[in-house]
């Protein structure tokens, strides 16, 4: 059903990385080549451990902060996490549907891009999920 909404990361983005490095710790959304152990029955993703997924909006800008997040120390050894890769469609109707699939399994989405429009169809997705709502947005400027 992911490959709906998602197309996985680029494989560049782990060639280089050493075993304590972030992107060496997580399960990657490419499970064929990386990590069959994540594929459930039938070939499916198994998410029933994972508590945190990545997922960028605007490949390009996801890409590249995923460069830089990957080279970093992980030393959270019981935490998953899983990158889910990027967003078929920058479309904010396209967006909901995922995050409320993500949040009904009880995983938190942390979702990487930059566009304004899809601040509020985030938001429409964690408050049909639950009553009480935090946002945190790290930019320099808040454009809502």
């Amino acid at each position: 059903m992911l490959n709906h909404w998602l197309k996985p990361p680029s494989p560049d983005l782990f060639a280089d990385l050493e075993e304590w490095h972030f992107g060496k710790k997580i399960t990657v959304y490419s499970v064929e080549e990386r990590n069959p152990d994540a594929l459930g029955k039938g070939g499916d993703l198994d998410l029933k451990t994972t508590k945190i997924a990545i997922v960028g909006i605007n490949e390009a800008e996801a890409d590249a902060v995923r460069a830089i997040l990957y080279s970093l120390s992980f030393p959270f050894s019981k935490l998953n996490i899983i990158d889910l890769g990027n967003m078929r469609k920058q479309d904010p109707s396209f967006i909901i549907p995922l995050l409320t699939e993500l949040l009904q399994s009880d995983i938190v989405p942390i979702l990487i891009g930059h566009s304004e429009t899809n601040i509020l169809p985030q938001f429409q997705a964690f408050h049909a999920r639950k009553n009480s709502v935090n946002l945190a947005i790290i930019d320099e400027k808040i454009r809502f």
